[in-house]
């Protein structure tokens, strides 16, 4: 479990292409729905998601927002992306919704090797989950990046995402918005 939010945080904050040597990506439009983390999520008209195809794990998908070449994304330390995301909830760092926000936070630093200057932390609902909407900048070893999550705990761990630069924020939380608002929780048994 644990395993799996550090793979998911390495894939977010580094650089990754999508190309020919990479796993086959799945596109969304106007609804995703993860039957194994039992939640859904409305995609904006005119938005595509991608996701995993099987055989490889399915947790969510990402949505870019300032990278060009569509077809072969790469989502580099300065790109803006939404992400989405139900995982198991790893027991040996996250008892609370609290200490879901400080992993959050602990997993940036070790991944950008830099200090997380933590703005504001807001409680709100997710999919009728209380949650948490953490807004964090990245200062350091060239880069100047916004993160906003919004965190939330149920059966499973749920995370709505943005990596974004000061230039794009405006519109790039807009979209973050619709996704967060988009997002439901599926019935047990689903």
């Amino acid at each position: 479990m644990v395993l799996f939010a550090l793979v998911l945080t390495e894939c977010l904050l580094r650089p990754v292409t999508f190309g020919a040597d990479q796993p086959k990506l799945r596109t969304y439009e106007h609804l995703y729905q993860n039957d194994t983390y039992r939640y859904s999520v409305a995609l904006p008209r005119g938005i595509i998601a991608r996701g995993a195809a099987p055989p490889n794990p399915n947790h969510g998908f990402t949505i870019a927002l300032s990278v060009k070449n569509e077809s072969s994304p790469v989502y580099g330390p300065t790109d803006s992306f939404i992400w989405v995301d139900g995982s198991y909830i790893p027991q040996d760092d996250v008892q609370t919704l609290a200490d879901a926000v400080q992993f959050a936070i602990r997993m940036t630093q070790e991944r950008r090797d830099t200090k997380v200057q933590v703005e504001s932390e807001t409680e709100i609902s997710l999919g009728g989950l209380r949650a948490v909407r953490l807004t964090s900048r990245v200062d350091g070893r060239g880069l100047k990046v916004i993160y906003q999550r919004v965190i939330a705990l149920g059966e499973f761990m749920y995370t709505v995402g943005i990596q974004t630069t000061q230039a794009r924020k405006a519109d790039d939380l807009k979209l973050l918005d619709e996704i967060i608002s988009g997002f439901r929780l599926l019935p047990a048994g689903h």
